[in-house]
């Protein structure tokens, strides 16, 4: 065997493996970066949501109580979040708990 094919062989193999190596890295880090995008978002939907969700839960008391309804605090609630971009598009649990009946 000729000692200069041999050894062109064996830095293509060299080549090879560190690209193939750049390659997973780059991979990899793509995948890491966008979960992490979407854990930053899901989180915020998910505070969003919840504050919503308490603003009503304490509307709903107010009204069960026989008191009057804030509606100018539900309407600023509702404004802010239309200028949000970033809305929850599922529900956070599939039951909604109102006082002590689950529906």
């Amino acid at each position: 065997m000729n000692k200069n094919a041999m050894l062109d062989d064996f830095f293509d193999l060299v080549f090879t493996v560190i690209i193939a190596i750049f390659a997973l890295l780059l991979i990899n880090g793509l995948l890491i970066g966008g979960l992490r995008d979407r854990d930053r978002v899901v989180t915020y939907n998910v505070l969003q949501a919840n504050s919503a969700h308490n603003l009503l839960m304490q509307q709903y008391v107010l009204y069960t109580q026989g008191e009057v309804i804030q509606s100018d605090v539900l309407y600023e609630e509702i404004m802010w979040k239309k200028k949000d971009p970033e809305l929850p598009r599922a529900p956070l649990r599939e039951e909604i708990i109102w006082g002590d009946e689950e529906y």
